[in-house]
């Protein structure tokens, strides 16, 4: 598979790098950091990301060079972080024709590539892209480590979820040696909010609603447009809900322009948000996860929350037996 990847990658004529609609550090961390390792094969290239780049990757290297739109013509299209292939949003109805390549760590993904590099051991798709690194024969530069740390800090919390291992440490400090900061990454991720998320924390926190061992909250569009945040960030909110004592899974809904609705879910061990998710196409990790579905703001909520709190309550069940 590795072989494939690199063959394909050096003979490309021009490789379209896309990542999924509401793109966190990983996402773009990957996107970026692949940017990067195509300019050193001198592999023309575009780099996609619908939604933009979020708060917290805005600052990367080679952030200038990510698009909202794909570009005329291109022969292989690489989608990183992305466990289905409607997420990366529009651009997915020109990928016919194409060699797809499919670079991902999330349990839920379909394997829709021609190429599938999916590694669910790892805890961000930025840490299989360090391995490729090795595996085409690269120097490991300032600039692409501090893209790849940055998705690694990103998915695993500063390394404080469960997950976290030995081997995301050993990729951290090797990343750390080629030049990359370990401060940078967490504050730019944890300790640099835009001004708008204090409006946008008020709103959506004052209408919180904790429901035994759920918590969730929506973002309307008019809050959102009172914020100025972007459409495709939930300003970290759904974190801090799952943080509160007693919470064992939360849920963030946003609404969209376009008649959709993000949702955002996150849960302690024991729930897998990843399920709820991917009844309605989205997917993730058993213990983050999301997905853009179509309706309203009162009708997706309903939906979701009605399979979130039979999730919540099987686990309940399971608790008490064992």
């Amino acid at each position: 598979m590795w072989r494939r990847l690199t063959e394909v990658l050096r003979r490309a004529e021009h490789v379209l790098v896309a990542t999924h609609v509401s793109p966190d550090a990983d996402a773009i961390g990957s996107l970026l950091a692949l940017g990067i390792i195509l300019r050193r094969l001198n592999v023309p290239r575009t780099l996609l990301s619908e939604d933009g780049l979020p708060y917290e990757a805005d600052s990367l290297p080679g952030a200038s060079e990510v698009v909202a739109a794909p570009p005329p013509s291109f022969d292989v299209a690489v989608l990183v972080d992305c466990p289905e292939l409607e997420r990366i949003g529009g651009a997915a109805e020109r990928l016919s024709g194409v060699t797809l390549v499919n670079v991902d760590h999330h349990p839920t993904n379909s394997h829709f590539g021609h190429i599938n590099l999916v590694d669910t051991d790892s805890l961000s798709t930025t840490q299989i892209l360090h391995r490729l690194v090795g595996v085409l024969g690269l120097d490991l530069t300032a600039d692409l480590a501090a893209c790849l740390l940055a998705g690694l800090v990103a998915d695993t919390q500063g390394f404080r979820i469960p997950a976290s291992d030995r081997r995301a440490l050993r990729t951290a400090e090797a990343l750390m040696a080629a030049g990359a900061s370990l401060w940078e990454a967490n504050h730019s991720i944890f300790g640099s909010r835009p001004r708008g998320h204090v409006v946008l924390w008020g709103q959506v926190l004052s209408g919180a609603v904790m429901e035994g061992e759920l918590v969730w909250s929506t973002i309307p569009l008019s809050v959102r447009h009172a914020s100025e945040v972007p459409e495709g960030e939930d300003a970290g909110i759904v974190n801090f809900l799952l943080a509160t004592r007693g919470t064992r899974a939360a849920a963030v809904f946003s609404e969209r322009s376009d008649g959709s609705v993000d949702v955002s879910l996150r849960s302690q061990p024991g729930i897998d948000v990843a399920e709820v998710a991917a009844a309605f196409g989205g997917g993730g990790h058993r213990q983050a996860a999301g997905c853009t579905v179509s309706g309203g703001l009162a009708e997706v909520s309903g939906q979701v929350l009605a399979r979130l709190r039979r999730a919540v309550n099987e686990s309940a069940v399971r608790s008490s037996v064992s």
